[in-house]
Formats: structure tokens, sequence, C-alpha cells
């Protein structure tokens, strides 16, 4: 009689460590990335210890599954003095990698890979247009238009092709 009683108690702890185990295993480093991209994408300025942009970094430069061409296509790492432009450019970065995880299919298709890190950007963009409306960039908002009404793609295919020649990227 008393296995009987045992038996019920054992199955019942050893469904709530699993439960535990379950709950408290570690987020993919690849679940992660998406994740923090798409937080910088709607909170670009939360990140005031630059904890989340360096770790982001770090991973997609040296993991070995995706390679991000980098090309300024946006304008924003021309070297203008334009406001939060750093954000802009490594958001980019963040987008692509992201899409790269979430498209694996599209990793070598550098149109699709510069259009989602361009749309990563112009969402941080936009975000911090919400509280700062002071730092409008009439490129981005042109970009955002075209998003809006369908045409990005049509026009930052040539400016893809051209930016993002043969030397990898600018």
């Amino acid at each position: 009689m008393k296995r009987l009683c045992v038996l019920p108690v054992l199955l019942l702890a050893s469904l709530a460590l699993q439960a535990t185990e379950t709950q408290s295993a570690p987020e993919a480093d690849e679940a992660k990335v998406v994740r923090l991209t798409s937080h910088l994408e709607n909170h670009p300025l939360s990140d005031t210890d630059k904890s989340i942009r360096s770790w982001l970094l770090q991973w997609a430069t040296e993991t070995q599954d995706i390679t991000v061409v980098v090309c300024n296509i946006l304008g924003t790492a021309s070297g203008e003095d334009l406001p939060y432009s750093a954000i802009y450019t490594t958001q980019m970065i963040f987008g692509n990698t992201a899409y790269q995880i979430a498209h694996p299919d599209k990793r070598e298709d550098l149109l699709a890979t510069q259009l989602a890190a361009a749309r990563s950007s112009l969402n941080a963009y936009n975000s911090i247009l919400d509280s700062h409306p002071e730092a409008r960039i009439p490129y981005l908002d042109e970009l955002t238009s075209k998003d809006r009404s369908g045409s990005l793609e049509s026009y930052l295919a040539p400016v893809i092709a051209e930016k993002c020649d043969d030397s990898g990227g600018t």
C-alpha cells in the first residue's frame, strides 16, 4: 500500500520539476536576437547603457550562420551629423540579422535582407519621432511614406544594387 501512495507523489514531484526546468530554460540566442531587435525598433532610446546593442553586435559578429552585409542605403552612415544616425545604422544590422533568423531561406537574398534592415531602422526612426519630432530626417520620412504606400521595394532596389556592389557593402 505504501508504494501506491509514494508513486503519485513522485509523479507529481517529477512533473513539477519538469515544469520548473521548462520555465527556467535559457532563451535561445536566435530567439533573443529577434526579441531584442523588435524591442529596439519600438523603444530605440531605452538602451541607455548600450548593453542590448553591444550584445546584439557581438552575437551578429560571432555567429557563423549569418553574414550581414551593411550597405548605406539610408544615408545614415554618411558621416553627416544626423540625429540618432548611429541608432539607425546599428538597427539595420539587427533588422538584417533578425530577418535572416526568421527567414533562413532568404539569407542569400540581398534585396530581401536589405529591405528588412531598412524597415527595422525606419521603425526605430518613427518610434524616436513619437517623442522627438524635432529629429526628423527628410529622406527617412520619404522612405517611410514609400513603405506605407507599398513602393519601398521598387524604390530601394536600384539603391541597394548601387550601394551593395561587389565590394560587400559600404
